[in-house]
């Protein structure tokens, strides 16, 4: 519950700083709406993702989920292994997802580029995610 309640405000305020910094550079109406669609997508991706990776939270692997659409599975998949890693691996609390830079489809595979923020009993690190899944197992995993 509280890794929800962590994971929406922050994404909520992700959300608001984009629409400030959009509407701030904009000069034109459209542009101002583009860049809230853009951010309510984004917003929206990130949300359905980290829950649907916290629903797996107990398990090694990430299992699909036909609610959501490939991207926010991939995403989603990421997630779970941060988390998992920094639990299980490295003694830590909890992963939550800060920025996705940008997802790309290649070879079959989708390529996701994230910033996390690993929690620990004695702090916190912020660290950039490289992890390319195909289907809904993750192929490549690394900390950047």
């Amino acid at each position: 519950m509280m890794l929800r309640t962590v994971t929406v405000a922050m994404l909520a305020s992700v959300l608001v700083i984009s629409l400030y910094g959009t509407s701030a550079q904009a000069g034109k109406k459209g542009n101002i709406i583009a860049g809230i669609i853009v951010g309510a997508a984004a917003t929206a991706l990130a949300i359905s993702a980290a829950q649907s990776a916290n629903s797996h939270r107990n398990n090694p692997h990430y299992g699909y989920n036909h609610g959501i659409g490939d991207r926010e599975n991939a995403v989603a998949a990421c997630i779970h292994a941060a988390d998992w890693q920094v639990r299980r691996k490295r003694r830590g609390l909890y992963s939550r997802l800060d920025v996705v830079k940008k997802i790309k489809h290649r070879q079959g595979r989708l390529k996701v580029t994230m910033l996390v923020t690993n929690f620990y009993r004695n702090g916190q690190r912020k660290r950039w995610v490289k992890c390319h899944v195909k289907h809904d197992r993750v192929v490549f995993f690394k900390y950047n």
